[in-house]
C-alpha cells in the first residue's frame, strides 16, 4: 500500500475563495446562506469538493507517514518478544528435563534400595 502523493503548499495570503460555509473576500470571511452542500452552485460545489478532497489526501499522507513506521516498529517488537519468549521457553524446558532426569535417577536408586531392603527382610524371616 503506497503513500499517496500530497504536496504541502507554502503559506500564501488569503485570496478570494469559496468555502462550504461561506466565502473569503479581501481577507474576511463572509458566511453563506446555504445550509447544505447541495445548496451551493455547481462551480462553488466543485471548488469546495476539490479543497475537501485535497485536505483529506494531505491528512491521510501525514497520518500514513507516521503510521507505516509505527506499524513496522510494532511488528519488529512483536517478533523480538516472541523470539525471547521461545528462547526462555527452551531454557525452562531444558531445566525441567534435567530436573526430571535427576529425579528419575534418584527414584531408581530409591527403588533398588527398597527392593534390597525387602529381600533382606524376607531373608530374615
Amino acid at each position: 500500500m503506497g503513500i499517496p502523493e500530497a504536496v504541502e503548499e507554502p503559506w500564501r495570503p488569503l485570496e478570494d475563495r469559496r468555502h462550504y460555509a461561506g466565502a473569503i473576500r479581501a481577507g474576511r470571511f463572509e458566511r453563506t446562506k446555504a445550509t447544505q452542500l447541495a445548496d451551493l452552485r455547481d462551480a462553488d460545489f466543485k471548488q469546495v469538493k476539490m479543497e475537501l478532497d485535497h485536505n483529506q489526501k494531505t491528512k491521510y499522507a501525514r497520518i500514513m507517514a507516521k503510521e507505516i513506521p509505527r506499524r513496522k516498529r510494532e511488528k519488529e517488537e512483536k517478533v523480538a518478544i516472541e523470539k525471547r519468549r521461545l528462547r526462555e521457553e527452551i531454557v525452562i524446558r531444558k531445566k525441567f528435563d534435567e530436573t526430571q532426569a535427576a529425579r528419575r535417577v534418584e527414584f531408581h536408586k530409591w527403588l533398588k534400595s527398597q527392593e534390597e531392603l525387602a529381600k533382606k527382610e524376607k531373608g530374615a524371616w
